[in-house]
């Protein structure tokens, strides 16, 4: 399995930022591309990475 620098820089502005919206803005990247990247990592690797919490 294999995963793209793109999903890491991903994986580490969310973590960093604890929040993915802020994620987003730092990647100059949409909330709704960071979240599908997020998907495709867990998905690859059949693991959940964050906790996703409600408003």
């Amino acid at each position: 399995m294999r995963f793209t620098l793109k999903q890491l820089e991903v994986f580490l502005a969310v973590a960093r930022e604890e929040n993915v919206s802020a994620a987003a803005d730092r990647l100059s990247m949409s909330q709704s591309a960071v979240s599908e990247a997020l998907k495709n990592l867990e998905s690859q690797f059949d693991i959940v990475l964050f906790d996703r919490l409600g408003r």
